[in-house]
């Protein structure tokens, strides 16, 4: 699943009329380099979540067939919120499956699901910027033990934040995702406290590229890393 749904407004006006996930990056849109990301690891079957804008998403990739891959749509006439919107595609989505950021762009290979893996994964990679993030705390054994999201205070040595890559059991967000909330800040944090579920982390390479083009700086930035 991606999750396209955000409005951009850190973008504007640059999303005044277009959805963020089509912005163009290196001559193409966004959400074009993370379909090929998917590609590239045989995902094939894909579910994307669609606010404002739709039509424009639905006009570019329509069922996705010339980019070799399945696409519907959960469309969001209000926006439910990053886990909100994993639990209305529910019925669209795989046993367990790959959840991306319409907004994250990485040179990393997109995770397989593995009917072994654990409930949750959540790819992270290393950021001076963690303010921005959610930080991600965790064991010798790389099972998460809390997320701290968008800490108020930076430092100089950077930390493990969230990569927007995650994996996720179906079951898991049938018996846990509300209606409407977001997976890092108020629905990822209490499962963990709880222990209802196990939460891992996986660790990227610190030489991957990792860009959020949900903000100006971040925006230029892809465009120079992915030209």
């Amino acid at each position: 699943m991606i999750l396209a749904a955000g409005s951009g407004t850190r973008l504007h006006p640059l999303t005044n009329s277009l959805p963020k996930c089509t912005l163009p990056v290196a001559g193409k849109p966004c959400l074009e380099w993370i379909v090929e990301r998917l590609v590239c690891a045989n995902i094939r079957e894909l579910v994307i979540n669609l606010h404002r804008h739709a039509d424009a998403v639905v006009a570019h990739f329509g069922d996705g067939k010339r980019y070799g891959v399945s696409i519907r749509y959960s469309l969001e006439e209000q926006l439910l919120g990053t886990a909100g919107a994993i639990r209305r595609a529910l019925p669209l989505l795989a046993e367990r499956f790959v959840v991306i950021y319409g907004d994250v762009l990485t040179d990393a290979p997109a995770p397989q699901p593995d009917k072994n893996d654990c409930d949750v994964k959540l790819w992270a990679t290393k950021s001076l910027r963690y303010s921005e993030c959610g930080v991600l705390h965790f064991n010798a054994a790389h099972r998460i033990t809390g997320i701290e999201e968008k800490p108020m205070c930076t430092g100089a040595e950077a930390r493990w934040v969230f990569a927007g890559t995650a994996l996720l059991s179906s079951e898991l967000v049938a018996r846990t995702f509300p209606v409407t909330g977001d997976l890092m800040g108020n629905v990822l944090p209490p499962i963990i406290t709880r222990d209802l579920a196990v939460v891992e982390v996986v660790l990227m390479d610190e030489d991957t590229s990792v860009v959020d083009i949900g903000t100006p700086e971040g925006y230029c930035n892809a465009q120079h890393l992915w030209a």
